[in-house]
């Protein structure tokens, strides 16, 4: 058997290393960089997710705050503001889309009910979460229920009872039911929320007290 002498071994890994070990380094210098690139990358995603739900947060809180008696024009002034920040910097996420319905639910408490379903419409068009999509949903029942169109609005409500917002839904149909004159089916949609939010374990007081108002039905 032909066997190499130890220097003979060492001299044909130096010129392998010489040969091969640059483009060698080049492969384990990308690797390293696709890995740390790429935890800096899911970094940079979690920290931004984290700011989006601050101003989201804030937003909200200000919505909030102007729907309250004796809010003043410059708190709706501030909510506008926080909206179309929220809006600029994270309008392609899940907290940008949830801006956009409090920019329609501010635009509907100043009376801007046209402005606020053009935000909702253009909305229902492109989001693409389930969730935020049934959320769009029911303000856009809410706006064609104001209008009087009853049958439009609970058309829009078509969430089945497998969702965690079928309590809701159902709460909202029988809303626009009532609302329409229709007292025995909007009882129906109330009994159905009640059930549905007594299995999630949910509160249903509301929904109680606008069945004792359909107590003569």
């Amino acid at each position: 058997m032909d066997m190499r002498s130890e220097e003979e071994q060492i001299q044909l890994i130096k010129n392998w290393w010489k040969e091969n070990g640059t483009s060698l380094m080049i492969g384990v210098g990308l690797a390293l960089a696709i890995v740390f690139g790429w935890k800096a990358w899911q970094q940079y995603q979690t920290e931004q997710k984290y700011q989006a739900s601050l101003l989201y947060q804030e937003a909200l809180n200000l919505v909030a705050t102007t729907s309250q008696p004796g809010a003043t024009e410059a708190q709706r002034a501030t909510a506008a503001f926080k909206i179309e920040s929220l809006e600029k910097q994270f309008g392609d996420t899940a907290y940008g889309q949830l801006g956009q319905l409090l920019k329609a639910r501010l635009m509907m408490d100043e009376g801007k009910a046209e402005e606020a379903e053009a935000v909702l419409e253009k909305l229902s068009a492109t989001v693409q979460d389930p969730a935020i999509k049934t959320l769009v949903g029911q303000r856009l029942a809410l706006s064609r229920a104001a209008k009087g169109e009853y049958d439009a609005a609970l058309a829009l409500l078509t969430v089945g009872e497998e969702s965690p917002f079928f309590g809701a839904s159902q709460e909202l149909r029988g809303d626009i039911l009532k609302m329409k004159g229709d007292r025995p089916a909007a009882k129906k949609a109330y009994e159905a929320a009640r059930e549905a939010y007594t299995k999630a374990g949910m509160g249903a007081q509301l929904v109680e007290l606008k069945l004792e108002d359909l107590a003569d039905v």
